[in-house]
């Protein structure tokens, strides 16, 4: 993990999980196509659209040229073809793309602790672990699955609506690091590993060198909102 990313993270955990990483390093990490299963982790947790993104354009009218084509917006170019001559003028029309991203793993925790979120997400037996060295946290969890694993990428959620137009590089978001609006009270920051099979299911290791990096955090909340 890069140390430009979050001084510290945290995750909203059941206390008995809390507690098993903190004494022992036993840590779960999970799936996104998991994520998307309701069972796994409640309805309130999950998001059946986990690693997904639609986006739509709905313009009045367009006007392709040949001169024009290379400043179009990419998904527009995915769907126009450049006019051999003359101009070809679209009314009307609705430009649609879901992208559906492969299943990784995925570690999610949040880069604070607000009451919005507890009140939205737990469920009255949770802790928050606190994660104070995210760099050295990860690269011995990346380590430690590196069996099974490599890392592929970090960094936090984008909250955006389900459908969106691309504008301002929103269809330049990563689906694995995208999530639909109702989420936004996670603030999540996400590390994803690039699996060396698929499919995958959830994994459950213990690496007590984790210990050293985080705890259960003395104060149950940081901020009082947000």
């Amino acid at each position: 993990m890069s140390s430009a990313g979050p001084a510290s993270l945290f995750k909203l955990i059941e206390s008995r999980y809390g507690e098993a990483l903190v004494q022992a390093g036993e840590i779960k990490i999970s799936t996104l196509y998991t994520c998307r299963r309701l069972e796994d982790a409640g309805i309130a947790r999950s998001h059946a659209r986990e690693n997904t993104k639609e986006m739509l354009m709905n313009p009045d009218r367009i006007i392709v040229t040949s001169d024009n084509y290379d400043e179009l917006d990419p998904l527009l170019k995915r769907h126009v073809a450049r006019p051999a001559v003359g101009p070809v003028i679209y009314d009307r029309n609705t430009f649609r793309e879901v992208f559906d991203g492969a299943d990784l793993f995925v570690y999610c925790t949040s880069h604070f602790r607000t009451r919005r979120m507890e009140r939205r997400f737990s469920s009255g037996k949770d802790v928050w672990l606190e994660i104070f060295d995210p760099p050295a946290f990860f690269s011995e969890l990346t380590k430690g699955i590196s069996d099974v694993a490599s890392f592929a990428k970090e960094g936090p959620v984008a909250y955006r609506p389900s459908s969106f137009a691309p504008h301002a590089g929103a269809g330049e978001v990563n689906a694995a690091l995208f999530k639909s609006l109702e989420f936004e009270a996670e603030a999540e920051w996400r590390v994803l590993w690039e699996p060396r099979t698929q499919p995958i299911d959830p994994l459950i290791r213990t690496l007590p060198e984790l210990t050293k990096y985080c705890r259960i955090s003395a104060h149950p909340l940081a901020r009082a909102s947000r």
